[in-house]
């Protein structure tokens, strides 16, 4: 339900090998748990951390390219690493405010080696969201 599939018996054809698990699904395994609070320790957690601390502590998600290489299967062991592939050499204007653009890569390999999907994903950090104008506001309503 959560992912659009509306076949029914989604569970069962899975187990019988005619499905595969929804490859969309691969980031958000990826995130980590919210709580107990932890010390930042993959480069992306590092790179957020030092631009909180740095003042720009709202994070937003604003752009993502995603290649599904080949299919996840029940049983799959998947592992992933992730790499800072840049960061904005000074701030950038945009419509949520002035900040700094941060561009991830992800890369998931199944438990032979093989590569099964990256994604590309965008961060742009802010100090603050930008108030929005009430002429955008009435345009909206």
């Amino acid at each position: 339900e959560v992912i659009g599939d509306p076949d029914p018996d989604y569970v069962a054809r899975i187990r019988k090998g005619e499905k595969t698990a929804p490859p969309i699904m691969a980031l958000a395994w990826a995130m980590p748990a919210l709580w107990p609070p932890k010390e930042p320790s993959e480069p992306h957690e590092k790179i957020e951390h030092a631009l909180s601390e740095g003042g720009y502590p709202v994070l937003l998600g604003v752009g993502l390219e995603q290649d599904f290489k080949r299919p996840i299967r029940i049983g799959d062991r998947l592992s992933y690493k992730v790499k800072v592939e840049g960061v904005s050499a000074g701030e950038q204007d945009t419509r949520m405010g002035r900040g700094y653009l941060v561009d991830l890569l992800y890369s998931f390999q199944n438990q032979a080696g093989e590569l099964v999907s990256t994604h590309k994903y965008k961060l742009l950090a802010l100090s603050r969201l930008a108030p929005r104008s009430s002429a955008a506001a009435a345009k909206e309503a």
